[in-house]
């Protein structure tokens, strides 16, 4: 009998060899979203390795090192797992704090049914073979399954161990509650405050938009905003409310030397911008993907903002909330006008707008210094016999 630790590097050698195959066969769809693939064959590796690290849990002794933020933390005997189970534990107990502020009483319930196992890893089954010695944790939050390498490096970026808590809680919580949270704000919402990173990102998006209704709401039209945030009755064309017809042929066009030169897609480029074909250059605008003048990430933030303003209840009465439209959702769980909240959102916006990069005094002073001594050291050359 094949040992089972064998079969499943045998699946993950066949999902990494299956990944360029895949790849290859998307030029059949010129306007077919290559992401679907590429999606396909990593899901694949990340099963299978999902696999390995579970049947190297089960082979392994864990012992329980107690309760962090209500969820439960184990690991093996080894200081280097220990370690990383305590500061794993750590991390839960922010994580917790974070919860309850937007959750309220969901998120202890959350937390008691998770846990956290830790094994070290020894060298030769390392998957980043570059790394200082560390340990594999298996995250389960509430049935939301998450695995990851930490390394001592990767400890000391704080950050990062936050940001993978994070996305395990979002994918737990949309798991629960995705009939209510799919349409909008299209994930789970935000269980902090955006960091100074996040900030930017979202302006950045915000101001490089070609969207007339980015301009407007960088202005602050809470109207414009809204159909930013597409904050609109579910049958509505949202697409065309944030690029219409025309701009959407301006923009197939620029694209016209990358386009023309593919045989299959320069009929419809030339259907699109010669002859004014819209629905070809709604099809080809939407193969190409369309960036929302502002993403999920400010969505989710808006949705944080009445969370936290609404008290403990708030996503008790989210999940209770009937079809109804997302500014009369958003005032009813929050208690506030649904402009108030934008207005919150726009001032966070504009935070992250880049700060002057005119060089400091002490800068200028230095780079003076320097320049003179340049100017010193070329004219004694030339006075030099």
């Amino acid at each position: 009998m094949c040992d089972r630790r064998g079969i499943l590097t045998m699946r993950l050698a066949l999902a990494l060899v299956v990944a360029p195959s895949v790849l290859t066969a998307q030029g059949e769809d010129p306007l077919g979203n290559v992401r679907r693939s590429t999606t396909r064959a990593y899901a694949e590796w990340r099963e299978a390795r999902e696999a390995w690290q579970a049947d190297s849990l089960r082979r392994a002794t864990l012992r329980v090192l107690g309760q962090f933020g209500g969820a439960t933390v184990r690991s093996d005997s080894t200081s280097i797992a220990e370690s990383v189970a305590r500061d794993l534990g750590a991390e839960l107990e922010l994580l917790r704090d974070d919860l309850r502020l937007v959750l309220g009483p969901l998120a202890d319930s959350m937390l008691a049914r998770s846990s956290v196992s830790v094994l070290y890893d020894p060298p030769d089954a390392r998957w980043y073979r570059y790394y200082a010695a560390g340990a594999s944790a298996r995250l389960d939050l509430d049935g939301s399954m998450s695995s990851r390498y930490f390394s001592e490096r990767t400890l000391g970026a704080r950050g990062r161990v936050r940001d993978w808590l994070d996305a395990a809680a979002r994918d737990a919580v949309l798991k629960r509650h995705e009939a209510t949270l799919r349409r909008w704000p299209g994930g789970a919402p935000s269980f902090r405050p955006w960091t100074d990173e996040e900030r930017a990102i979202v302006y950045r998006g915000l101001r490089l938009s070609r969207s007339p209704v980015a301009q407007a709401c960088h202005d602050g039209a809470f109207a414009a905003c809204r159909v930013a945030l597409a904050m609109l009755p579910a049958d509505a064309d949202t697409v065309s409310l944030w690029y219409d017809p025309a701009l959407q042929r301006v923009q197939i066009a620029e694209r016209g030397r990358d386009t023309i030169a593919q045989p299959m897609l320069a009929p419809l480029h030339r259907a699109c911008v010669q002859r004014g074909d819209d629905q070809t250059c709604r099809d080809m605008f939407l193969g190409a993907g369309v960036r929302a003048p502002l993403s999920q990430l400010a969505r989710a933030e808006l949705l944080r903002l009445a969370l936290v303003a609404g008290g403990p209840q708030a996503f008790g009465r989210l999940a209770a909330l009937d079809s109804v439209g997302v500014a009369e959702a958003l005032e009813r769980i929050s208690g506030v006008p649904a402009d108030s909240l934008i207005a919150t959102l726009h001032a966070q916006i504009l935070q992250g707008r880049p700060t002057s990069s005119a060089p400091a005094p002490d800068d200028l002073l230095l780079a003076g210094a320097w320049i003179v001594l340049a100017m010193l050291a070329v004219s004694r050359r030339r006075i030099a016999p």
